[in-house]
């Protein structure tokens, strides 16, 4: 797989994944991690976390034809490290 396509892949997970926490958490959550949303606050930052995934997804989805260039590589690990870490 070269580098372009796992920038598109990236993004298309993670715009549908973001999508989803950000306009409806309560139902999102439970579907990701297993548990619901108890508080206003546990809501508020499941849709900052969609947010920063949206934001991820555009950041790949504009890089895909730079994935070759140091920038493109670097958000590669950068998603490596941050998908590591969210399945650790």
């Amino acid at each position: 797989m070269n580098t372009r396509t796992l920038l598109i892949a990236t993004a298309a997970i993670e715009i549908g994944a973001g999508l989803a926490l950000a306009v409806v958490p309560s139902a999102a959550v439970p579907v990701l991690f297993g548990s619901p949303l108890d508080s206003a606050a546990s809501l508020a930052v499941g849709r900052v976390a969609g947010l920063a995934l949206v934001a991820l997804a555009i950041a790949c989805w504009l890089a895909r034809h730079d994935g070759e260039s140091r920038a493109g590589k670097g958000l590669v690990v950068a998603m490596l490290v941050y998908n590591a870490g969210a399945v650790a």
